[in-house]
């Protein structure tokens, strides 16, 4: 439903949507958002609005609604002490991100897709024949974003230990790798085993950030279990569904500049981003955590000495 008290109060400013977003420190689209009534502003937007606008949220359509997005409902006690400082939260942190997403996407990624140039594989019968060969090839740099979900089987099968095989190569020629595991499950032990994957790869040379921004595959306007972004040649969704695993290839200039910036700038930013030794500093891992972690390595030094498919066949039937 339209917030018609927020329409209506930047009409009476004479605002353009445009010149209040500006003001309030938004993008066009997520203050599109909240007048059109799909979207409510976190803590610190809605403090940015209530002062642009010199209103209370209650005055801008944002009464009970706003404060359950925050919890505790204490927009309307920040707003009436200006002084006060409101900490980083993850709902200022999942803001963060929609803006990201709206800068790097700004004509509507999902229509854009439905009509561009997108060649669809079935990821074993076609996409995993000819995956290690493009990443081999990778001369600038190979960028992956791994979400949390139950991945661990695909990187001890064969495909993935090639996959992995590819990458410890494009390290040797200092080709740089770098890839973002994101935690957004509420399953611990899908949590650790992310996070053990990521340590893993950053154990060997590979660039890691993990990403613990709550809802994030909600945020995006994509939901893919983990996309690749190749040079700036191609962009790669994956789709790791128990009966059909897809990927998608992304071939048009304009969605491979999108990714690759959206990725970039995340991959950068510390407030969303974090090391994966702060985040396992801040984290309870128990021996059975480090002896698979011991493990893992193990086979990564063996499988660095392996000199083909086949060789890595025969090892994995002894």
């Amino acid at each position: 439903m339209k917030n018609e008290k927020l329409h209506q109060a930047r009409i009476d400013r004479r605002w353009s949507a445009k010149e209040a977003a500006q003001r309030i420190g938004v993008s066009y689209a997520t203050y599109a958002r909240w007048e059109q009534g799909t979207q409510t502003p976190y803590d610190t937007s809605l403090m940015d609005a209530c002062k642009v606008f010199d209103l209370p949220p209650e005055s801008l359509g944002f009464g009970q609604e706003a404060s359950n997005n925050t919890g505790a409902g204490l927009l309307t006690s920040q707003y009436t002490s200006s002084d006060s400082l409101i900490p980083l939260s993850q709902t200022s942190n999942r803001e963060l991100l929609e803006e990201m997403v709206d800068r790097n996407f700004p004509q509507g990624v999902m229509y854009s897709l439905l009509s561009s140039n997108i060649k669809t594989m079935n990821f074993r019968d076609e996409w995993q024949y000819i995956v290690n060969n493009l990443v081999a090839e990778t001369k600038t740099g190979l960028r992956a974003m791994v979400f949390d979900i139950e991945l661990t089987r695909w990187w001890n099968s064969i495909a993935g230990q090639v996959y992995m095989m590819t990458n410890m190569e494009l390290l040797k020629r200092r080709v740089p790798v770098k890839r973002i595991f994101i935690l957004g499950s509420f399953d611990a032990r899908i949590r650790m085993n992310a996070l053990l994957n990521a340590y893993v790869h950053h154990k060997i040379g590979i660039e890691v950030k993990v990403c613990t921004v709550i809802g994030f595959q909600n945020s995006i306007p994509f939901t893919p279990d983990m996309f690749s972004v190749h040079d700036n040649l191609f962009v790669t969704l994956y789709y790791f569904s128990p009966a059909k695993p897809l990927t998608n290839l992304l071939l048009e200039d304009k969605h491979i500049a999108e990714f690759g910036s959206f990725y970039d700038e995340l991959f950068r930013d510390d407030r969303l981003c974090t090391d994966i030794e702060s985040v396992l500093a801040h984290t309870n891992c128990g021996e059975s955590f480090w002896a698979s972690t011991k493990m893992q390595l193990d086979l990564l030094q063996r499988l660095d000495k392996v000199e083909s498919i086949v060789e890595l066949a025969r090892n994995q039937q002894v």
